[in-house]
C-alpha cells in the first residue's frame, strides 16, 4: 500500500524463492534480476535514516532470502 492506495499485487511470489523460482520456470525464465521497487528506496524517509538503513536493509534481506535458493543452484 502506497497510502491508502495499492502499490502491486502481493502473494507468494514475493517471499518465497523457490515459488518465484517455479513460477518463472513455467514462463520460461532462466535468470530475474532482483532489484528494490522504489517503494523500498526509502524516498519518505530523513535523508541519514534512508542512506544508512535502506540499502544495508535491503542487501542483509536479499542475502537470508536468496542464498539458500542460489546454493541449491
Amino acid at each position: 500500500m502506497v497510502g491508502d492506495r495499492p502499490f502491486r499485487p502481493v502473494y507468494r511470489a514475493l517471499w518465497d524463492p523457490d515459488y518465484r523460482v517455479r513460477e518463472i520456470g513455467t514462463k520460461g525464465v532462466d535468470v530475474q534480476i532482483v532489484c528494490a521497487t522504489p517503494i523500498m528506496f526509502g524516498y519518505a524517509w530523513e535523508a541519514s535514516k534512508a542512506a544508512d538503513l535502506g540499502p544495508r536493509r535491503m542487501n542483509e534481506k536479499a542475502d537470508r532470502l536468496l542464498a539458500p535458493v542460489i546454493r541449491s543452484a
